[in-house]
C-alpha cells in the first residue's frame, strides 16, 4: 500500500484499502500528512460554501463541523476529553494519570469536546466568507504535527 493510502487512511474515515502494515508505514506516510490535509480542506471549503447557499451561517457553520468530525473520526477529540478529564479536576498527581488511562468519559472530559465544539463552529460561522481559512487549516495541522514529531 503506498504512504499515501496509508496517510489518507490513518487521518480521515475514507474509505481506503487497509491491510497489515509493515511497522514502519505510518513513519513513510508522514510526508502525505499535509496533503491528506489538504484534502480535508478542500473537502471542508466545498462544503462550507455550499451549505452557506442555502443556509444561514451558523447553521452551515455546525453542519461544516459534523463534516470534519465525521471526516477525521474525532480522534482529536478523544485525546482533548482525556487531557480535560486528567488535567482540570483538582486531584493528586497519581489520580490524574489514572483518570486519563481510563476509557471512559468524564464531566470534565465531556465540557472540553463540547466547549471545543462550540468553539469551531463560532469561528467557522464567523469566517464563512473567507473559506480559503477552511482549506489551509487542515493542511497546518497536519504540517505541526509533523514539525512537533520531530523535536
Amino acid at each position: 500500500m503506498s504512504a499515501f493510502w496509508v496517510a489518507l487512511g490513518f487521518l480521515t474515515t475514507l474509505p481506503v484499502l487497509r491491510h497489515d502494515l509493515p511497522a514502519d508505514a505510518l513513519r513513510r506516510a508522514g510526508v502525505w500528512f499535509p496533503v491528506v490535509g489538504l484534502l480535508l480542506g478542500a473537502l471542508l471549503a466545498a462544503a462550507a460554501v455550499g451549505l452557506r447557499l442555502v443556509l444561514p451561517a451558523p447553521v452551515a457553520a455546525v453542519l461544516v463541523t459534523v463534516i470534519w468530525v465525521a471526516l477525521t473520526g474525532g480522534l482529536h477529540l478523544d485525546g482533548l476529553a482525556d487531557c480535560c478529564d486528567g488535567l482540570l479536576p483538582p486531584v493528586a498527581r497519581e489520580r490524574r494519570l489514572e483518570i486519563m488511562r481510563d476509557p471512559r468519559l468524564g464531566t470534565f472530559g465531556v465540557a472540553g469536546v463540547v466547549l471545543a465544539l462550540l468553539l469551531k463552529s463560532t469561528a467557522i460561522a464567523t469566517l464563512a466568507p473567507a473559506w480559503p481559512a477552511l482549506l489551509l487549516a487542515p493542511l497546518w495541522a497536519r504540517w505541526l504535527l509533523l514539525v512537533a514529531a520531530q523535536r
